[in-house]
């Protein structure tokens, strides 16, 4: 009896004695393996440039992400910041949609570090891609006025006035690159298709000779393409020479060879000068982001846990006339734990995000709606008493657009826009059910055209926290991870809408379109900023386009490096680092 009373002892303090070497195990393995500071910091934007460093010149764009966008979430108006992150998307993949995505981050840190080389440097890089030359001209000249010493950003201004059609300013630009940088390959190949597509002959001769006089100059493959342009230069300056005198204003109806853009002659030949178009064309920038983090600190070990007792008693007595008077009395105790749950996890944050850029284009027509709808078409089967029916749910981009006024100048509009996607969580008890998250926008709006107008802006945040401690055991210094659970949620949602409406049809820009502001000035201070001897009168003044159709330059004759570039990259990132203030 003695011995059933110590063994059923021994078996009441079993699950405590088990509880408490499981928790001094997780205190150690919570010390040992999970520290809180890397996580916790990282949501706080506490990061420090040397991880970002490490990450991106290690070649783990991905890593260095995630750490870029933390510190973002501390400080969103650091326009190095957008920088880099722009950067990590290109470093990662070459795919279109990285593409998209720098180019919102170039931008961003155009806008918020001005005159920053680097943020314009890869802004015109972007643009060239895209082969939006004027855009790629203007972020060229934002580079040279902050570094008027950088070969590469006259290399990227000159190609950009070579496609864009202003070959003086690409003559300007290339001449320079070469001057700084006279040894260098793409500097030699800029200024030698430059100088052909001109017609200069001496230049382009000289600027053979100095290639062939280096071991890889790569020009030798490049002579076919160089004569052929030289040729075309030719035919048009004699072109030029013989046609006015026969026929006076004959040389703006020579096709290739107009004086103006082919879209304002053909203007002009159907009406009056004032009528107004009929036809708009609306670019839409939708960008979404969704962040949201989950941190979970500690376990409450005590959760679930019952204590459960039951007693029985059972006696039993006889009496001598044989019938049986029974009563029984039995007496048990036990500690049953039914369920803890609990996580190994003691410290685990969680991020989930969702980054969508959608950059839809339409046309319309004066007083006609314009539709628009990327996406997919879901069918849902709703059963009635009699019969059932199936409904369409459209999940994607929808563009509608309405135009109510037209100038040459400026348009009024009506846009709306619908954005929606599906989301995994769903409510309800049904049993067919689909949750999507929905973002729709309408507005009237009146814009000059190439402005931008942001329609809608939004920005959410949302933090949720929840904890469960034990009063005591809950406040002790290191065990309080065992008893005191910790739960913040944060959410964090931004929607921009952005419109930039454009005469339809205005994909070619003629050279007084070419030369915007940035670049206006620039070449106003080109004498006092980039080289004094040069002679700006003649290219200040209003500059002819020749359009050649056929032979004119072409994809393929100049090349920029890719923003992806290693050397290229490695000191953009030691440069802008070095500029990031940390809060």
């Amino acid at each position: 009896m003695t011995r059933q009373t110590n063994t059923l002892a021994w078996n009441r303090r079993a699950p405590a004695a088990a509880l408490i070497s499981l928790g001094f195990a997780l205190v150690l393995g919570g010390c040992a393996t999970a520290p809180l500071g890397r996580g916790a910091d990282s949501t706080r934007g506490q990061v420090s440039s040397q991880e970002i460093a490490a990450a991106m010149h290690a070649g783990r764009p991905e890593e260095a992400r995630a750490l870029i966008t933390a510190a973002l979430r501390a400080d969103p108006q650091n326009g190095y910041l957008h920088l880099l992150n722009g950067l990590s998307y290109q470093l990662a993949d070459d795919s279109q949609r990285s593409a998209d995505l720098a180019q919102v981050g170039y931008d961003a840190a155009v806008k918020l570090a001005p005159g920053y080389y680097w943020s314009h440097y890869y802004a015109g890089l972007a643009s060239f891609e895209r082969k939006d030359y004027t855009a790629a001209a203007e972020a060229f000249a934002g580079a040279i006025l902050d570094r008027p010493e950088a070969p590469q950003a006259f290399a990227g201004l000159a190609a950009a006035a070579y496609y864009g059609g202003d070959l003086d300013l690409a003559r300007l630009a290339a001449a320079r690159a070469l001057a700084l940088e006279p040894q260098d390959p793409q500097m030699l190949r800029t200024a030698a298709y430059v100088a052909a597509v001109g017609g200069k002959r001496e230049e382009l001769a000289a600027v053979i000779q100095r290639a062939n006089a280096l071991p890889q100059s790569g020009l030798a493959a490049h002579q076919p393409r160089l004569a052929q342009l030289q040729r075309t230069a030719m035919l048009m300056a004699a072109q030029e020479q013989v046609l006015p005198a026969a026929t006076p204003g004959a040389s703006d109806t020579v096709a290739g060879n107009a004086t103006e853009p082919p879209a304002l002659s053909a203007t002009a030949a159907a009406g009056p000068a004032n009528n107004s178009p009929q036809q708009v064309m609306v670019e839409v920038t939708l960008l979404l982001s969704q962040d949201t983090t989950k941190q979970n600190v500690g376990i409450n070990l005590l959760d679930g846990l019952k204590l459960q007792f039951g007693g029985e008693n059972k006696t039993e007595r006889r009496r001598a006339t044989g019938a049986n008077d029974v009563f029984s009395r039995v007496i048990t105790a036990g500690l049953t734990v039914p369920q803890i749950n609990y996580s190994l996890n003691l410290f685990n944050t969680h991020d989930d995000f969702y980054d969508v850029v959608v950059r839809p284009s339409l046309v319309a027509t004066l007083g006609q709606q314009s539709e628009f709808f990327i996406g997919r078409t879901l069918s849902v089967g709703i059963s009635g008493i009699n019969l059932g029916a199936l409904q369409t749910i459209d999940v994607g981009t929808s563009v509608k657009l309405t135009p109510l006024e037209i100038t040459h100048e400026r348009t009024k509009f009506r846009i709306d826009t619908v954005r929606s996607f599906f989301v995994p969580a769903s409510s309800g008890s049904f049993q067919q059910s689909v949750s999507t998250f929905k973002q729709t926008v309408g507005a009237t709006a009146e814009v000059e055209f190439g402005k931008t107008l942001i329609l809608s802006g939004l920005y959410e945040a949302v933090n949720v926290g929840w904890t469960s401690k034990v009063p005591v055991l809950g406040d002790l210094p290191i065990g309080n991870v065992l008893f005191n659970e910790r739960e913040k949620t944060q959410s964090r949602d931004a929607a921009i809408v952005l419109v930039t409406p454009r005469l339809a049809g205005m994909i070619d820009t003629g050279t007084r379109e070419f030369r915007t502001e940035t670049l206006t000035n620039l070449l106003s201070l080109w004498k006092e900023l980039v080289d004094p001897r040069a002679n700006m009168d003649a290219l200040t003044n209003k500059v002819r386009r020749k359009v050649f159709r056929h032979f004119g330059p072409q994809l393929g004759d100049l090349r920029l490096p890719a923003a992806s570039d290693p050397g290229l990259a490695r000191q953009a990132i030691g440069d802008t680092l070095t500029r990031v203030a940390w809060r």
